[in-house]
């Protein structure tokens, strides 16, 4: 398993995009539409190998969600060769207990993290 790119939400794509270029020297290197309606940007620096996503997700989609700050974190992107296998090596080393019936562990900071479904009222 390695990490290979950051997904961020944008609130305007193009505007996003011409901040990242222009300011940063990032070139896009692929764009499309997600199954889910939304459209993406994939920049990279020259010299780096890092990949960052920009996401925009229209009104009435599925992702979409009002913006709040501290929302600009879409996710954090993981390939790997055999994904059950991964997974169950990735539980065996974080999972700590069960809250609410769902999983629960902590990240190296000893902070909770939920694994699974929000809990009611989240």
């Amino acid at each position: 398993m390695y990490f290979t790119y950051t997904g961020i939400r944008v609130r305007n794509l193009e505007r996003a995009r011409r901040f990242y270029r222009d300011a940063l020297g990032m070139r896009v290197v692929n764009r499309g539409r997600m199954d889910a309606g939304g459209l993406f940007v994939h920049l990279k620096s020259p010299e780096s190998s890092q990949v960052l996503e920009l996401n925009w997700y229209p009104p009435r989609t599925r992702f979409h969600e009002p913006y709040a700050n501290g929302s600009e974190l879409d996710h954090l992107a993981f390939w790997c060769r055999d994904v059950r296998a991964d997974f169950g090596r990735l539980l065996g080393k974080i999972w700590s207990r069960v809250v609410g019936g769902a999983p629960a562990s902590a990240d190296a900071d000893g902070e909770e993290q939920d694994i699974g479904p929000p809990r009611r009222g989240e």
